[in-house]
């Protein structure tokens, strides 16, 4: 099979599969009363289900089974037979389970955070670890032992930097797609075909979702659907990037995760210069400004600011390797 028809059906099946699933979840979620209630804070009037990143993490699953049950497992097994694909799976399903039971009945955050580092750490042992920064000026530079510690804050920051922009209808879903295309470009054009492959089944389980997203929204990711996206997209950009010479490319991890890494600086900054503690909301958020900007030209506007980075963020992945093509079987 075309490496571009695998690509094609792990989008395709993950997007059909979480479309279809989402209303569902969405309706179950509402009987259940684990729901999102409004309060001042909030933009959305009305309680809205919470559990979205059930049917992601299931579209996920059935965007990457869809190639062996089409091409056959010995397919898949090839693609994923790799530790650093398999090694994925547990740390995920740590973070999307901590995730769930805080939606469900809330979690102190301290307990989020271990959670994360634990997940962190497993992945670090089966070999997701910065362990030299590449230099365009000579030989890559060699951390030590700085990696460890970098590559958890790596981990444990972006997970909840996505989960710190999930706060306009579609956002978060639109940006995580669009920093997972990002991903699958750089990737693909490096030559892999595991990191793609994978990069897209998660995107098409975003963009099932994101039409039941969009405003008004139908259901909302919560905490399992954030964190399992900051994670996984973690995980993603730093195989993507590691890849490109013998160390991590520091710009292109940074721009595949350009808007929620951002927004963990401002946030960070601004709670300490106004001293106020680091995991108390606040209404500062770029995404809350930019919807108190855009609301009144379009309800939608944070669904498009997401879809600008998506733009940005394949035109970079296209433009800066266009000519740097390393083929292998499975990476």
């Amino acid at each position: 099979m075309p490496s571009y028809l695998m690509l094609a059906l792990a989008f395709s099946g993950a997007a059909a599969v979480a479309f279809a699933l989402t209303p569902l979840v969405a309706r179950l979620a509402g009987r259940l009363g684990i729901v999102d209630k409004p309060d001042s804070r909030k933009m959305h009037a009305e309680p809205v289900p919470r559990l979205g990143g059930v049917a992601i993490l299931i579209g996920l699953a059935a965007g990457s089974l869809a190639l062996g049950l089409v091409k056959g497992w010995d397919v898949l097994l090839k693609l994923f037979g790799d530790e650093h694909y398999l090694s994925l799976l547990v740390p995920c399903l740590i973070v999307f389970t901590v995730g769930f039971l805080d939606d469900i009945r809330g979690l102190p955050p301290i307990v989020r955070v271990v959670a994360e580092c634990v997940a962190a750490a497993m992945l670090m042992q089966a070999g997701f670890v910065m362990e030299s920064i590449w230099n365009p000026f000579g030989d890559p530079i060699e951390l030590g032992l700085l990696a460890y510690p970098i590559t958890m804050l790596w981990f444990v920051g972006v997970t909840n930097a996505f989960n710190l922009i999930d706060g306009l209808d579609g956002l978060l879903a639109s940006v995580g797609l669009a920093s997972l295309l990002g991903c699958a470009v750089v990737s693909r054009r490096l030559g892999m075909i595991g990191t793609p492959v994978l990069a897209l089944a998660f995107g098409g389980a975003l963009a099932g979702v994101l039409p039941w997203n969009w405003h008004k929204a139908k259901v909302f990711l919560g905490d399992s659907g954030s964190l399992l996206i900051g994670f996984g997209v973690a995980a993603l950009s730093l195989r993507a990037s590691t890849y490109v010479t013998g160390g991590v490319a520091l710009h292109v991890l940074l721009a595949l995760c350009a808007v929620p890494v951002m927004e963990t600086f401002l946030t960070l900054a601004r709670r300490y210069v106004n001293a106020k503690p680091i995991f108390v909301p606040d209404m500062g958020h770029i995404h809350t400004i930019i919807g108190a900007v855009l609301n009144d030209v379009s309800p939608r506007g944070g669904g498009h600011y997401g879809y600008g980075y998506g733009s940005y963020r394949y035109g970079y992945g296209r433009k800066y390797y266009g000519g740097q093509r390393e083929e292998t079987e499975s990476s």
